[in-house]
């Protein structure tokens, strides 16, 4: 692999400069949009001066992605990327905050959680929350976007049940964070299905992981009936 990869590239230390200045940037907490450009236009400086590229393959490359010839035994392994290659990603970010904005406009769940008040018990108030986290996660396509909502409406429901703030955050955890994964067109499930090239159905077979949490929790909460 190390033959291949000095046929193909100039291999040199170099070359870790741009993950350095992510790296660094990131630990003097500078903004993330400063470091990421910084970043990408040192690669750029790499490429055009260590690598020796072309201004017009570097700058095909940052929209098209980067592809070795087909016959290049590297070719499967480095291959992808691009602003282009995230435009389905982009759109869904675009949809789910207007979904999200709307969807706290409208109040749509004020009803809901005049229903989930009902619950005598945490066992079903979890089961609530995790409803309630897949629906938000489903419309607001965004894993941010599921937990911020899930809160919004049940943070009242908990205080007014008197359940303490680290069950709740346990509850979150255990239910909007993980399943958004779970969710196809969600973003915690798409970006990396996207970046690995994959559909989001092919890899989420494997992802029981995601499932068992809520599962689990479900089970530990009717067995000791809290």
């Amino acid at each position: 692999m190390l033959d291949l990869l000095e046929k193909n590239f100039n291999l040199t230390y170099l070359n870790f400069l741009p993950i350095v200045i992510i790296l660094v940037l990131t630990l003097l907490k500078v903004n993330v949009k400063i470091s990421l450009i910084l970043s990408i236009v040192m690669a750029m400086i790499l490429s055009y001066f260590i690598q020796g590229r072309e201004i017009v393959d570097i700058v095909r490359t940052l929209f098209l992605g980067f592809f070795l010839e087909r016959d290049n035994p590297l070719y499967p392994i480095l291959k992808g990327g691009g602003i282009l290659s995230m435009w389905k990603t982009a759109i869904i970010i675009f949809i789910s905050c207007c979904l999200s904005g709307l969807i706290q406009m409208l109040k749509i769940f004020s009803k809901i959680e005049e229903i989930i008040l009902k619950s005598k018990s945490e066992f079903s108030l979890f089961i609530w929350t995790v409803i309630v986290s897949i629906i938000a996660g489903m419309l607001g396509c965004n894993q941010s976007i599921a937990v911020v909502m899930t809160i919004d409406i049940m943070k009242k429901i908990y205080e007014i049940k008197k359940i303490s703030r680290e069950k709740f955050a346990i509850d979150i955890e255990n239910s909007a964070i993980v399943l958004a994964a779970g969710i196809p067109w969600n973003l915690a499930s798409l970006f990396p299905a996207t970046v690995m090239e994959l559909p989001s159905l092919k890899y989420l077979a494997y992802s029981y992981f995601i499932f068992l949490v809520p599962i689990v929790r479900i089970i530990e909460k009717k067995i000791y009936k809290k």
